[in-house]
């Protein structure tokens, strides 16, 4: 059985666990992939991978194996102005 570790008073973790929503994070970056962007904007995967190539278009926040991900403050704001309205997901 996997436990699950809760941050300690005082530690450097518990800065981001709202008390009243113990459930909940706080201060940290939203991310999303070409995936998530895809269902999004309503496009494919392959033309996520053709807009991410514009200049324009955000630079990732972080770098994996899998891929890139972006802010989705960062891929919001793009989208809005660029025209594009996004769907919830």
């Amino acid at each position: 059985m996997t436990q699950i570790c809760r941050p300690t008073r005082g530690s450097r973790a518990s800065k981001f666990v709202d008390r009243q929503r113990p459930d909940r994070v706080r201060n940290v970056d939203k991310l999303v992939g070409v995936a998530e962007m895809a269902l999004m904007l309503g496009v494919t995967r392959q033309r996520v991978q053709q807009l991410t190539k514009r200049p324009d278009f955000p630079a990732p926040a972080q770098r994996f194996i899998m891929g890139n991900a972006w802010r989705l403050v960062d891929f919001s704001d793009w989208a809005k102005a660029n025209g594009r309205k996004l769907r919830n997901i």
